[in-house]
């Protein structure tokens, strides 16, 4: 059950308890990198504010983030400014994370952006796949290290297989 703490924060289902503490390491970890330094840019498409708001939040330590509400929206942007990385929601209004999966791997100049699904249900395995589907709720740090693990060279010293399912 959601509710808010203290210092105002949405607590609740999505991730565990220790999120703002995360948050608040992974915050001040961040700051400590040099400021010049370049990060991936990830699309975030999520239609719950609050979501939204917690991965923008809990991601840019790491990573550059756009938020956008609906899938069409992330779309339009991803095919004027491709992203390195597209984390969609699978429940959304409209069009869905896997139809949004599709159109994005059928546009020529998106078809190299990794594509991470989050759902609190399965995957559905006749649809076409995400390079990773995390099971809510999903765990900051193991979300973190995938993004980061599937924005790695796919070859080579240091890439890591990608994880398909997570569970909460």
């Amino acid at each position: 059950m959601a509710g808010k703490s203290a210092a105002g924060w949405v607590t609740g289902d999505l991730f565990s308890s220790n999120l703002l503490h995360w948050m608040l390491w992974s915050a001040a970890d961040a700051s400590s990198r040099r400021a010049d330094a370049v990060k991936p840019q990830v699309l975030i498409v999520e239609n719950s504010r609050t979501m939204r708001e917690t991965l923008r939040m809990l991601l840019s330590g790491d990573f550059d983030c756009l938020t956008f509400a609906d899938a069409e929206s992330g779309l339009e942007r991803m095919l004027e400014h491709p992203p390195d990385l597209l984390l969609s929601d699978v429940n959304l209004d409209g069009m869905d994370g896997y139809e949004l999966c599709r159109r994005a791997r059928s546009e020529p100049r998106l078809q190299h952006i990794p594509v991470v699904l989050v759902s609190g249900y399965p995957p559905r395995l006749a649809e076409l796949q995400p390079d990773a589907y995390f099971l809510k709720p999903v765990r900051p740090a193991e979300l973190i290290a995938q993004l980061h693990a599937l924005l790695r060279p796919k070859s080579g010293i240091g890439a890591l297989p990608v994880k398909q399912v997570q569970e909460g």
